[in-house]
């Protein structure tokens, strides 16, 4: 079977307002779709992969025994954000790698850039040049918008140093990606230097565009996020424009923490700092208003005095909240009445989650417990059935686990269709330091570790085609592998993607890369 025949109805990295990975409905979006970027792409049967060790690669799986690869683009170590326009263009954010602060004019710039792909091969069609580093994007129909961050220092007329610090945002019409429309960039930039905005979280409906950076008010000495909204009409080719610079309670850590829906802008802050106990706090906003320049609060709802806010989730009108200090809170919020937000429940566990994933009455999470990682299932089925049902952990009892998916949800392998979990972790297995991905099975109320995949690097992502055949890449490797039998999955092909050279040599035409041997600082083998 090929990989063609497989991919329907999966998932490109779409989004809907709750952050979650699938698709927008027609009747929520008007066919519009919100899509983050990601290091990989499906086109039919092709795979690109953005390989921070090579640069762009594309892989052909029209028979998924034997995938191989078809086209390279060398730009290593420029990023990790790819989306695919059109039916033959790739677009990728690439970040200069000399550009910060200490040299804020050195290299050649950040670029979105635009290939071309056909059976001829990978060829660059556009450059567009982009002040700062890249920070997120998101695609929304065929517009794409990206966010840097600017943070340099200069001097004055007077001679004296200043700072110049910011986000920029850049808008590209993808409509046709042969001729693509770069529109005016927009500001958000401070020329005194006093909101450096370390920190930014990006995310869109088909209607807005949200933009969130954190800044610390050394007069208060807290942190706080000031959540600038942009909408969209991809009707007009008109730059984009804020509406409303709203201030939040707290900072605003992920995207995971916004929602945008009917009207109503939902917000989870961290407060802290000037004496204030920590504590999380619940803001619902009205962006339907139009008469002010920030969106009017319409409700609030504090919690979890001094604990850290971990992973939330949106799911309809309910909202989950993890916090974390020394056991772990899983808050289920009634947001039915955005004027009055109300806690519903409270269920006390150890360790945190990181990534929540609603399943109707049910709720999956990763996380951590102990240092190692940790995978929960719980009953959320009505506030009083509130429980956890299972957890499994992932290494070896009393030592050290890590995984992607506690910092980047795209790592998380979640195949509903087929009731499995794919996850990839580093840690002690039987004593033995290894790379793997743990397939564990998702029932209604169990979770089940079956078998492992052991891999000679870091997985990164995983696809499941026709419900037993994994297609799973690392930096280094790509692996196909036969999950007939969870309890003991069967390698059926690998192939080396990028590898290390520690001495070249040259012969007539020809050039040697020779490898030292393991490079593995946990194996001597």
């Amino acid at each position: 079977v090929s990989a063609d025949e497989s991919n329907e109805g999966q998932n490109r990295g779409f989004v809907n307002a709750d952050g979650a990975a699938m698709e927008m409905s027609p009747e929520a979006s008007g066919d519009v779709t919100v899509e983050e970027s990601d290091i990989w792409k499906w086109r039919g049967s092709s795979l690109y992969f953005f390989n921070s060790y090579r640069g762009l690669q594309v892989f052909d799986f029209n028979d998924l025994s034997s995938p191989r690869q078809v086209a390279s683009l060398r730009m290593p170590a420029v990023g990790e954000q790819m989306y695919l326009a059109g039916d033959e263009h790739v677009v990728l954010l690439a970040n200069d790698p000399n550009y910060g602060w200490y040299h804020p004019s050195g290299g050649a710039g950040s670029e979105i850039v635009l290939v071309h792909h056909n059976a001829e091969g990978l060829a660059v069609t556009g450059r567009f040049p982009v002040e700062g580093s890249f920070v997120e994007s998101r695609l929304v129909g065929d517009r794409l918008y990206a966010v840097s961050r600017i943070w340099e220092s200069y001097q004055d007329e007077e001679q004296l140093w200043r700072t110049r610090t910011g986000l920029k945002i850049h808008t590209l019409d993808l409509s046709d990606p042969t001729s693509p429309v770069r529109l005016k960039t927009l500001d958000l930039l401070s020329e005194d230097g006093t909101s450096y905005w370390y920190h930014a979280v990006v995310t869109a409906t088909p209607d807005h565009l949200f933009i969130a950076p954190s800044f610390y008010d050394s007069t208060q000495r807290r942190w706080f996020s000031e959540l600038h909204t942009i909408p969209i009409d991809l009707t007009r080719l008109e730059p984009p424009e804020v509406t409303h610079s709203t201030g939040l309670q707290g900072r605003l850590n992920d995207k995971f923490k916004l929602r945008s829906a009917d009207g109503v802008v939902t917000t989870i802050t961290q407060v802290a700092g000037n004496g204030l106990e920590t504590h999380t706090s619940v803001e619902t906003f009205d962006l339907r208003n139009s008469l002010t320049d920030r969106m009017p609060k319409l409700g609030e709802v504090t919690l979890a005095p001094g604990e850290t806010v971990r992973a939330t989730r949106f799911d309809g009108d309910r909202l989950y909240v993890v916090t974390f200090r020394q056991i772990d809170p899983l808050f289920m919020i009634d947001l039915t009445d955005p004027r009055r937000p109300r806690v519903e429940a409270e269920l006390e566990i150890p360790g945190w989650s990181t990534y929540l994933e609603p399943l109707g009455d049910r709720l999956l999470s990763v996380g951590v417990e102990d240092r190692r990682v940790a995978i929960s299932l719980f009953d959320v089925s009505s506030p009083k059935a509130l429980s956890m049902l299972k957890r499994v952990y992932l290494g070896d009892e009393d030592r050290y686990s890590w995984t992607e998916a506690n910092y980047n949800e795209k790592a998380v392998g979640w195949f509903p269709d087929d009731g499995v979990l794919v996850l990839p972790f580093s840690g002690y297995v039987d004593g033995t330091y290894q790379p793997q991905m743990q397939v564990i099975d998702v029932g209604a109320d169990t979770l089940v570790k079956r078998g492992s995949i052991d891999l000679e690097f870091s997985g990164r992502r995983s696809k499941l085609f026709d419900g037993d055949t994994l297609v799973a890449v690392t930096g280094r490797e790509l692996r196909v592998v036969d999950l007939a039998d969870r309890d003991a999955p069967e390698a059926r092909a690998k192939l080396e993607i990028a590898w290390p050279a520690d001495q070249v040599v040259a012969f007539g035409e020809h050039l040697a890369q020779f490898e030292n041997g393991s490079y593995h600082w946990w194996r001597t083998d």
